[in-house]
């Protein structure tokens, strides 16, 4: 019983002072964390988005002169063994 009245203590001290040195360490810990999460997101979201560009204009090339296709798989053939290989 005694451990539930601490927990109702600790409760009220934090409404009582809800912006606290503690209490806002964690704010700017979580305000930090999204800044991170969103700065990685954005730039894998920028990469997809510069790929995708990129290959409007590689399979045009690619229609126009098929001997370039030959390169094109070989080169693209090792990144799949290699992604298979760590299965």
């Amino acid at each position: 019983m005694n451990n539930s009245h601490t927990h109702y203590h600790r409760a009220t001290d934090v409404l009582a002072k809800p912006f606290s040195a503690p209490f806002l360490k964690y704010i700017w810990a979580g305000i930090a964390v999204g800044l991170a999460t969103g700065l990685v997101v954005s730039v894998f979201r920028w990469i997809i988005d510069q790929a995708l560009h990129l290959l409007t204009v590689v399979y045009p090339f690619l229609n126009h002169h098929p001997v370039w296709l030959i390169p094109y798989v070989l080169g693209y053939h090792p990144c799949l063994m290699a992604d298979r290989s760590t299965d």
